[in-house]
Protein backbone atom coordinates (compact mmCIF):
# COMPACT_ATOMS: atom_id res chain seq x y z
CA UNK A 1 0.00 0.00 0.00
CA UNK A 2 1.21 3.60 -0.97
CA UNK A 3 0.35 6.88 -0.79
CA UNK A 4 1.41 9.90 -3.00
CA UNK A 5 1.49 13.22 -3.26
CA UNK A 6 3.22 16.61 -4.23
CA UNK A 7 3.39 19.57 -1.75
CA UNK A 8 4.55 22.61 -1.08
CA UNK A 9 5.66 24.24 2.13
CA UNK A 10 5.50 27.87 3.30
CA UNK A 11 9.23 29.71 4.08
CA UNK A 12 8.76 29.06 7.81
CA UNK A 13 8.30 25.53 7.56
CA UNK A 14 11.52 24.39 4.86
CA UNK A 15 14.67 25.30 3.50
CA UNK A 16 14.01 26.97 -0.03
CA UNK A 17 15.56 23.63 -1.42
CA UNK A 18 13.64 21.08 0.76
CA UNK A 19 10.27 23.44 0.37
CA UNK A 20 8.22 21.60 -2.73
CA UNK A 21 8.57 18.41 -3.83
CA UNK A 22 6.92 14.60 -3.87
CA UNK A 23 6.42 12.44 -0.71
CA UNK A 24 5.30 8.63 -0.95
CA UNK A 25 4.24 6.91 1.96
CA UNK A 26 4.93 3.20 1.86
CA UNK A 27 5.08 -0.16 3.83
CA UNK A 28 8.77 0.84 4.60
CA UNK A 29 8.57 4.27 5.55
CA UNK A 30 8.25 7.84 4.19
CA UNK A 31 10.18 8.47 0.12
CA UNK A 32 11.19 12.48 0.11
CA UNK A 33 12.02 13.65 -3.33
CA UNK A 34 12.83 17.40 -3.60
CA UNK A 35 15.76 19.76 -4.90
CA UNK A 36 18.36 18.27 -3.16
CA UNK A 37 17.40 14.72 -3.95
CA UNK A 38 15.38 11.64 -2.40
CA UNK A 39 15.71 10.73 0.88
CA UNK A 40 14.32 7.02 2.54
CA UNK A 41 13.04 7.28 5.88
CA UNK A 42 12.12 4.06 7.36
CA UNK A 43 8.95 3.76 10.03
CA UNK A 44 12.07 2.82 12.64
CA UNK A 45 13.87 5.44 11.99
CA UNK A 46 10.70 7.99 12.99
CA UNK A 47 11.30 8.99 16.95
CA UNK A 48 7.40 10.45 16.71
CA UNK A 49 4.91 12.17 15.02
CA UNK A 50 3.07 15.39 15.62
CA UNK A 51 -0.02 15.93 13.49
CA UNK A 52 -1.44 19.51 13.18
CA UNK A 53 -3.79 21.54 11.80
CA UNK A 54 -1.44 22.98 9.03
CA UNK A 55 1.25 20.32 9.12
CA UNK A 56 2.56 17.29 10.44
CA UNK A 57 5.86 16.79 11.92
CA UNK A 58 7.76 13.66 11.72
CA UNK A 59 11.03 13.52 14.04
CA UNK A 60 14.11 11.96 12.91
CA UNK A 61 17.15 12.38 15.24
CA UNK A 62 15.23 15.09 16.94
CA UNK A 63 14.84 17.06 14.05
CA UNK A 64 11.21 17.99 12.46
CA UNK A 65 10.70 17.41 8.62
CA UNK A 66 7.19 18.80 7.88
CA UNK A 67 4.39 17.16 5.44
CA UNK A 68 1.16 19.38 4.93
CA UNK A 69 -1.95 18.28 7.06
CA UNK A 70 -4.03 18.22 3.65
CA UNK A 71 -2.55 15.10 2.37
CA UNK A 72 -2.46 13.29 5.40
CA UNK A 73 -6.37 12.98 6.70
CA UNK A 74 -7.91 10.31 6.34
CA UNK A 75 -6.24 6.91 5.34
CA UNK A 76 -2.44 8.27 4.59
CA UNK A 77 -2.70 9.77 8.20
CA UNK A 78 -4.52 6.79 10.00
CA UNK A 79 -1.58 4.37 8.17
CA UNK A 80 1.20 6.52 9.23
CA UNK A 81 -0.11 6.43 12.59
CA UNK A 82 -0.30 2.89 12.70
CA UNK A 83 3.13 1.99 11.63
CA UNK A 84 4.77 4.68 13.85
CA UNK A 85 2.74 3.10 16.98
CA UNK A 86 4.18 -0.47 16.37
CA UNK A 87 7.19 0.44 16.86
Amino acid sequence: MYFEFDYELTPDLAEPENRAGNARITDDGLELTHARGTSRIAWQMIERVEPGPDVWRFYVNSQPIALPSWALIGDPGNFILKKVRKL
